[in-house]
């Protein structure tokens, strides 16, 4: 099956080669393209983690305020995902 340590792009890349000190960073966002192809009428994007983070959930609300976009806010512990990008920085 393909996968994306089979093809490291993005994200999961930069994590293996990052330009900065991983030890420095406070806060990891990534986003997929938007637009889900095949999905007729999508006007949503899919937020996971924001559970992790006191305050962060408010934060990307009052960000999306007023946007043709909405926000779709998931909790990762419940969310049926086989990966994240966020995974490169999370897991062994």
């Amino acid at each position: 099956p393909m996968t994306c340590q089979n093809y490291p792009i993005g994200f999961t890349a930069w994590a293996k080669d990052p330009t900065i000190d991983l030890e420095s960073l406070k806060l990891v966002l990534t986003m997929d393209p938007l637009g889900a192809p095949g999905i007729k009428n999508n006007d949503f994007v899919a937020v996971l983690g924001t559970e992790s983070t006191p305050g962060l959930q408010e934060l990307m609300e009052e960000s999306f305020q007023g946007a043709a976009t909405k926000p779709l806010f998931v909790n990762r512990q419940y969310a049926a995902t086989s990966y994240s990008d966020a995974d490169a920085l999370t897991k062994d």
